[in-house]
């Protein structure tokens, strides 16, 4: 199994090269305050690779992606560590151990690890697109006194908006 996985992910490292010259990233903001980007690990090893390397095209370099694990399997720590090793300083792993396994733990350790003024929780399978950040980001700094922005969610068939809520 190992052998399996070492060889997949050897694979990747030309093509992480290659995602990074072919796709379109979101344009550095260097304006922009930095977020950490928290993202729960468990049970995700046919999700981690993916999204790990659309956050890494679509959040800047002020900004941080924190793997939180819930007690995941060996080769889901292992694809995180690897990706972590080919972008260091860009991503950090935290690990929770078994006994870790609600989302608002997550969030809560999100919140205590991070030294960015805004943190950004994301679900396992998550798809981040071109400026998502730099959206929702926008959205705090223009309302000072919301606590809480989403983004809109996309369902079949065609994009869903929610427009503010007045909630304080």
């Amino acid at each position: 199994c190992w052998v399996l996985i070492r060889r997949w992910l050897g694979r990747f490292t030309n093509f992480d090269r290659n995602l990074y010259e072919e796709m379109e990233r979101s344009p550095p903001n260097p304006d922009r305050p930095g977020v950490t980007v928290v993202l729960p690990l468990y049970e995700s090893l046919e999700y981690i690779f993916p999204v790990l390397m659309r956050l890494l095209l679509h959040t800047g370099e002020q900004d941080e992606i924190l793997v939180v694990d819930r007690g995941s399997d060996e080769p889901e720590l292992f694809v995180v560590r690897w990706v972590a090793e080919q972008h260091p300083g860009r991503i950090r792993l935290v690990e929770g151990g078994a006994s870790f396994r609600g989302d608002e733990g997550v969030g809560r350790l999100g919140l205590e690890q991070s030294d960015r003024p805004y943190l950004a929780l994301l679900g396992r399978g998550v798809t981040v697109t071109f400026g998502w950040l730099d959206g929702l980001v926008s959205a705090l700094q223009e309302q000072p006194e919301l606590g809480m922005v989403g983004p809109s969610v996309e369902l079949v068939p065609g994009c869903q908006e929610v427009g503010l809520l007045g909630v304080k």
